[in-house]
């Protein structure tokens, strides 16, 4: 008889978050009150899943690397409209969260902390974009380096920053003080 898991999500405190992510716990405060964190909501008791986790850390990365918090089209200042066709900094995260989730579950396979993995797909590890470029008018998701230089084509402006989604999971999976997730041996069912 095939062995069904369980899996049980770890919950986060505002203090965990901070200690893994580097977002302070007013800056995390502030995002809930404008909606900008999906997963998490403006509650007296807070709890974030490792996804939102992942969200904070991709978020203060390209907020620290420069990139406007809204939607650059929608601003009216003179930044704005030299930046007219540019890219926000929750835009790049929703271009991270994926891989970062699949490289995060790979990397605590491979070092034997979780036996199962969580992040299916059906598309082949090597077209799980790894890297996201960004510069003032375009992001870029690309699987490996090599392929920055034929997928950017000639009218690429000088990158404002690239975010390793490999190198970032593992680093946050390195600073949980608890595993994201655990899977436990389901009690199977009594059939008559």
């Amino acid at each position: 008889m095939p062995r069904t898991y369980k899996r049980i999500d770890a919950e986060y405190t505002t203090a965990e978050a901070t200690e893994t992510t580097g977002a302070s716990a007013s800056l995390q405060r502030d995002w809930r009150r404008r909606a900008i964190l999906s997963g998490a909501k403006e509650e007296r008791h807070i709890s974030l899943s490792f996804a939102d986790l992942c969200e904070l850390f991709a978020l203060k990365a390209f907020l620290d690397a420069g990139l406007d918090l809204w939607d650059i089209n929608n601003r009216d200042d003179r930044v704005g409209q030299e930046l007219k066709s540019g890219y926000d900094a929750e835009s790049a995260v929703q271009l991270c969260l994926f891989p970062m989730l699949y490289f995060a579950d790979r990397f605590m396979a491979e070092n034997k902390l979780l036996e199962l993995y969580s992040t299916r797909t059906t598309r082949p590890e090597s077209e799980i974009g790894r890297y996201v470029f960004v510069n003032r008018k375009r992001m870029l998701q690309v699987r490996d380096l090599k392929s920055v230089a034929i997928e950017r084509g000639l009218e690429w402006e000088p990158v404002i920053t690239m975010f390793d989604c490999k190198a970032n999971a593992e680093t946050i999976v390195s600073r949980l003080p608890r595993l994201p997730y655990e899977f436990v041996a389901a009690e199977p069912s009594l059939e008559s």
